[in-house]
C-alpha cells in the first residue's frame, strides 16, 4: 500500500512570519512509514517573536496513526504544542509528521502556528492529508461511473446475482507501490475516497505502435487491456531527450520514436537522381519503401505535395531550383533539385 499526502496553506493573519515548505506538496510513501512534511517559519522583522504551535486536531481512521511535531527536538504524539522565541531575520525549520502504522485509511492532521501575544490576528494554520491506495491484488469493490466493478487478484469482473463475469477490456498495471486498475484504454487510480483518472503516464509511438510509459515500465494496448513489454526510463543524453526500453536507446524523431543517431544514417542512405532533372525524380534508400514529399519552390510556396513509392512526377512545373522535403516515419530529409526545360 502506498501513502499519498497533500497539505493544504490557509494563511487567515496579519502575522510578521510566514511559511515556506520545501519539497512537493503531493507525497507517496508506502504504508507503516513515517511520513514527513518539511516547513520553515519566517520571521522576517527584526524583533523577536513569541509563536506558539499547536497541533489543534486529526481525523485518523484508526488509533495506530499518530502525529506528532518536531522543531529544536522531536516531540512524542502527546506533544500538543510548544512556545518558540524567533530572534529577528530567523528562518527556523519544523517538520510535521503523520505515522502511518499498519491500516489504510484517509486522515487529516491539522498544525496552527501565531503570535503568543496576538493569537486571533496572527493565526495560521495548514492541514496534512493522507490516505492509502488500495492493491489491487486484494478482493474489492470498486463503484465507478454507476457501475459495480470486483478486482479478484487483478482482474476485474461484473456481478449479476451470484456470478462474477470478465471484464475483457479491462486490467491491472503496478505502479510505484500501488496499483492502477484499466477499462479499456482509461486508466484509474485510487485517490483519497474513491477512482479517478490517471495521467501520470508518457505516450510515444514506436515502429507505427502507440506505447505508453508508466512508472518505470512501458505497455502496449491490445485491443482490450494494456501488456506489459518491459522496463522504460526518460532520460537525457548530450543534451537530447530519450527513452530508455529494455536498455536501448530512442529518441522522438518526427513524431516517432527512433534508435538514437538512426535519422541520421538513414538521411545519409537516400539518392536523388537526376539532378538536374526534366520529368521524373528518382528517390532511393526509402526506409519503408513509401514517403510523403513536398516541393517547395524559391519563394516558400508549396508547389507539390503527394504520397510516393520513389519516383516524382516533375513535368508539370516550371523550370528552377526547388526544396524536396521527404517525410518518412523515422526521419526527414530535404533535398536541392533543381528542374530544367
Amino acid at each position: 500500500m502506498t501513502v499519498l499526502v497533500s497539505l493544504l496553506l490557509s494563511n487567515i493573519s496579519h502575522a510578521q512570519f510566514t511559511f515556506e515548505w520545501n519539497g512537493p506538496e503531493l507525497i507517496q510513501e508506502e504504508v507503516d512509514n513515517d511520513l514527513e512534511f518539511d516547513m520553515n517559519v519566517i520571521n522576517g522583522s527584526s524583533s523577536t517573536l513569541e509563536v506558539r504551535w499547536r497541533i489543534i486536531e486529526n481525523d485518523f481512521p484508526t488509533g495506530n496513526w499518530e502525529d506528532y511535531v518536531c522543531d529544536i527536538v522531536c516531540y512524542g504524539p502527546d506533544k500538543r504544542f510548544n512556545d518558540l522565541d524567533l530572534n529577528g531575520d530567523t528562518i527556523f525549520p519544523i517538520i510535521h509528521h503523520i505515522s502511518m502504522k499498519v491500516d489504510e485509511g484517509y486522515g487529516t492532521s491539522t498544525l496552527c502556528f501565531w503570535e503568543r501575544s496576538d493569537s486571533l490576528g496572527t493565526l495560521q494554520c495548514f492541514t496534512a492529508r493522507a490516505t492509502t491506495c488500495w492493491s489491487l491484488v486484494d478482493t474489492i469493490e470498486v463503484s465507478l461511473n454507476s457501475m459495480t466493478y470486483y478486482v479478484i487478484e487483478g482482474e476485474v469482473y461484473t456481478k449479476d446475482g451470484s456470478s462474477y463475469t470478465a471484464v475483457t477490456a479491462s486490467g491491472t498495471i503496478s505502479y510505484e507501490s500501488c496499483d492502477l486498475m484499466t477499462i479499456g484504454e482509461t486508466i484509474y487510480e485510487f485517490d483519497y475516497s474513491g477512482f479517478n483518472e490517471f495521467d501520470d503516464y508518457e505516450e510515444y509511438t514506436k515502429d507505427g505502435e502507440e506505447i505508453i510509459i508508466v512508472g518505470g515500465s512501458y505497455y502496449v494496448y491490445d485491443g482490450n487491456k494494456y501488456i506489459l513489454q518491459g522496463d522504460a526510463e526518460v532520460d537525457k543524453v548530450d543534451g537530447v531527450n530519450v527513452v530508455i526500453l529494455d536498455g536501448d536507446t530512442f529518441e522522438l524523431f518526427s513524431g516517432e520514436l527512433v534508435p538514437l543517431g538512426l535519422e541520421t544514417q538513414l538521411q545519409s542512405s537516400i539518392r536523388v537522381f537526376p539532378n538536374p532533372s526534366i520529368d521524373i525524380v528518382i528517390i532511393s534508400g526509402l526506409q519503408h519503401g513509401t514517403a510523403h514529399v513536398d516541393m517547395i519552390n524559391a519563394t516558400g510556396r508549396l508547389v507539390l505535395s503527394e504520397k510516393t513509392n520513389g519516383e516524382v512526377n516533375v513535368s508539370s512545373l516550371p523550370a528552377g531550383t526547388y526544396s524536396l522535403v521527404i517525410k518518412d516515419r523515422t526521419y526527414i530529409s530535404t533535398v536541392q533539385v533543381s528542374i530544367v526545360r
